[in-house]
């Protein structure tokens, strides 16, 4: 009977929105309004509270008599908007007159742009130039996807350390090995291809030289790869090996760091900027003439940097428009590592160092040292790694003793409380955040480590340690995992190897996830034989849409 309700009101909606078509645009926004509220008031509505305007109804019985196909299509795609995608699909296939719009790509552009993550896959239709193109890709986006990404040379080994949450851009580092022979065929080269295309280079002569300098130091090449296509990062004459570590949110500004010509074996701090002709052109951040230097993260608009100087110690420090100022440094401390920061560039989070080389994890308002809770007495060391852009969730680890006295570093989570976000309690008040530990993915595992979160805090990326009674190996075997939150709003971890399918991983080993973007269903990472990255559907979206996920995932049913 709801169901019936609802289509009722579906069907009514339709007519009206056509009917204030014939009418002028001012009546049609008019409606448009009227419908954007949340879905549960509309699916309570009942026909009577809409037919009980008699002028309303007038419209609908001239609109019924007036009615044209291409209006009929104009309104239907107007109404997807404001119906979940289940809805709006059964309410085609049950009308006759609008069932040719099931197989019209316009329909099917207005379900993909409601699925997270979907912009990784758009850059096909510009290879596919078909028609059915999105309806295809509705389809792939309801199961995960595994891609690698390959350079020019199986010699280079690939890093990468952040991603766009805009196209499919991430960023990082590669690296030659001193003793690669530099007249290796590259004709196998040519044939192997990542998830969209087979993976070109733009190498100068000089790029492709840089690697072949006979230093005692190997080093990293800042990367980049933009819907599969790998190039080099843009960096001063005077740096040798070069790395970028974090992007901003319009991907106008990247952070990280690079090896001096004259000191190659220290690394100092670095930012590239777009230009206007699409290249990044990289600047050396001020440091103080430290030792050592590193830019680690930036917030939003790139306006705020963090990251480290090194001197005989390290100091957390922050750069705001490229001027260096250094954040607070409680008594007892020795050194001092900033991590990451929100999106306003506010909180800051990372760890401290005491003179017996214990940690313990940090945060920063405003510049301003707060200590974080820690989740066990007694602890001996702990970090803070990683918050989200509200500054409402931050993951790091903790060491503690598990049950057979072997020490176990274990992910922590800390959460805000509901009246830390509203700005209630007092800034430096650590009591705003309460932690807890993550669950491990594994049996097995010794150590869990988070390095990425998204948006909204739904899904933490890292990677665990895995030690198995019957391997010979004692040093572990790091594997990618996912955190991700479940209706009890609680966590729960997979390692990703399993969740992408080993058929979909191609023979390809997932050590570690490094990033993730904002909508947390784009995840990159190393392993071997080179980085990834991977989409990984979300769960809450497609429910919410009405759509079914138990082909996926059973255990979200």
């Amino acid at each position: 009977m709801l169901k019936l309700i609802c289509y009722h009101f579906i069907l009514i909606g339709f007519f009206a929105l056509s009917s204030l078509s014939c009418f002028g645009s001012d009546a049609t926004e008019e409606f448009s309004s009227s419908l954007k509220r949340p879905r549960s008031s509309s699916q309570g509505s009942t026909s009577e509270q809409i037919s009980s305007r008699p002028h309303k109804r007038q419209k609908i019985a001239t609109t019924c008599l007036t009615f044209t196909v291409p209006q009929q299509e104009e309104a239907i795609l107007r109404l997807v908007h404001y119906v979940r995608i289940r809805d709006g699909l059964a309410f085609i296939s049950t009308c006759r007159s609008f069932a040719s719009l099931l197989h019209e790509d316009r329909l099917w552009k207005e379900y993909i742009h409601r699925i997270p993550g979907h912009y990784a896959f758009i850059s096909e239709k510009t290879k596919k130039n078909g028609e059915g193109f999105y309806k295809a890709l509705f389809k792939q986006l309801l199961r995960p996807h595994f891609f690698p990404l390959l350079t020019q040379s199986k010699a280079i080994y690939s890093e990468i350390h952040t991603l766009s949450s805009l196209n499919l851009s991430v960023w990082g580092s590669v690296t030659r090995p001193p003793f690669e022979d530099e007249q290796e065929s590259s004709s196998d080269d040519t044939q192997r291809s990542n998830s969209q295309a087979t993976i070109e280079t733009n190498l100068t002569d000089s790029e492709e030289s840089d690697f072949s300098e006979d230093y005692d130091h190997v080093f990293e090449q800042a990367a980049i790869w933009q819907e599969g296509i790998f190039n080099f990062v843009p960096t001063q004459e005077e740096a040798l090996g070069s790395c970028i570590l974090g992007v901003s949110a319009d991907d106008k500004v990247l952070v990280g760091l690079y090896n001096p010509e004259i000191s190659p074996s220290d690394f100092k701090a670095a930012s590239w900027t777009l230009k206007s002709s699409g290249s990044y052109e990289m600047n050396s951040l001020p440091d103080e003439n430290a030792q050592e230097s590193i830019a680690r993260a930036l917030n939003n608009d790139g306006s705020k940097i963090v990251g480290n100087l090194y001197f005989s110690l390290s100091k957390a420090v922050i750069w705001e428009n490229n001027v260096l100022s250094y954040l607070e440094t409680p008594p007892g401390i020795t050194s001092s590592i900033a991590t990451s920061l929100n999106r306003q560039g506010n909180k800051i989070v990372g760890y401290l160092e005491n003179a017996s080389q214990q940690t313990s994890p940090a945060l920063w308002i405003n510049k301003r040292f707060v200590p974080l809770p820690l989740p066990v007495n007694n602890l001996k060391n702990a970090a803070a790694h990683i918050i989200n852009a509200d500054g409402t969730l931050i993951a790091g680890h903790a060491d503690f003793m598990n049950a057979n006295n072997k020490v176990i570093q274990q992910a922590v989570l800390w959460k805000s409380k509901p009246s830390a976000s509203l700005n209630i309690t007092l800034e430096n008040d650590s009591s705003t955040f309460e932690p807890c530990l993550l669950p491990m993915a594994n049996d097995y595992s010794s150590q869990s480590f988070p390095q990425a979160i998204d948006t909204s805090g739904e899904r933490i990326v890292g990677y665990e340690m895995l030690y198995y009674p019957q391997s010979d190996d004692n040093s572990g075997i790091r594997s990618a995992v996912v955190w991700i939150r479940m209706p009890d709003n609680q966590f729960k971890s997979y390692l990703l190897q399993e969740q992408l399918g080993l058929t979909r991983t191609q023979g390809h080993y997932l050590k570690e996830a490094t990033c993730i973007d904002s909508s947390g269903t784009i995840i990159g990472g190393n392993g071997d034989p080179c980085a990834w990255w991977a989409y990984l559907p979300n769960f809450e979206a497609f429910l919410a849409e009405g759509i079914p996920i138990n082909a996926f995932n059973p255990e979200r049913t």
